[in-house]
């Protein structure tokens, strides 16, 4: 797995620093390079390429979007985080991915009333939500201060890890229901059955 960090906050290159390992290869870089370091994952032996953007609606989040072939957007149930949805909403669309994005409750301490309104916020705009909640846990905090994962955390089991490996596959189903398509020289997404 190869990680690139485009978010100037750099939490991914700390935690990378904190983790004191090499493993997963997280390096920074400038949206400019996103197509050679694309070129250049299999010869790094990458076989998953994660991009970190930025959560503010910019050209470093645009060029983060274009590139990739699953796009992922954390929301919150507070009115503070699903207001400005409709503006991401427009960003992925304006780069012709929202048949490849995939909305995920993240960091959630509310009712289930907040999370089934959410969720239909998410759907109001057309994109997909993943079925897993990722709930505010301290496990979560835990593991990023001790630069790991929380599936590397004892118990391997805990709700963190558990809610991780849950998301792990809904995401993996999102990536294999999607394929790109191409008709009459024009690219589409298209489920796969």
């Amino acid at each position: 797995m190869l990680v690139v960090d485009l978010d100037p906050q750099g939490s991914a290159v700390f935690w990378s620093t904190t983790r004191g390992t090499n493993k997963p290869t997280i390096i920074d870089a400038l949206p400019e390079k996103l197509g050679d370091i694309i070129r250049a994952a299999p010869e790094l032996g990458a076989t998953l390429l994660m991009i970190d953007a930025p959560s503010r609606l910019d050209p470093v989040a645009l060029a983060a979007i274009r590139v990739s072939d699953l796009v992922i957007c954390p929301a919150a149930t507070d009115l503070l985080n699903l207001a400005p949805l409709q503006e991401t909403v427009a960003l992925i669309e304006s780069a012709d991915k929202l048949g490849a994005a995939v909305g995920v409750l993240n960091n959630i301490d509310g009712a289930t009333k907040k999370i089934e309104h959410a969720k239909s916020v998410l759907l109001a705009f057309k994109m997909a939500v993943a079925p897993t909640t990722i709930w505010h846990l301290p496990q979560f905090s835990a593991a990023y201060d001790k630069g790991k994962a929380v599936t590397e955390l004892k118990p391997a089991d805990g709700k963190a890890a558990t809610q991780i490996d849950a998301l792990w596959g809904d995401l993996d189903k999102f990536a294999g229901r999607t394929a790109t398509v191409k008709r009459n020289g024009k690219a589409t997404r298209e489920a796969r059955t």
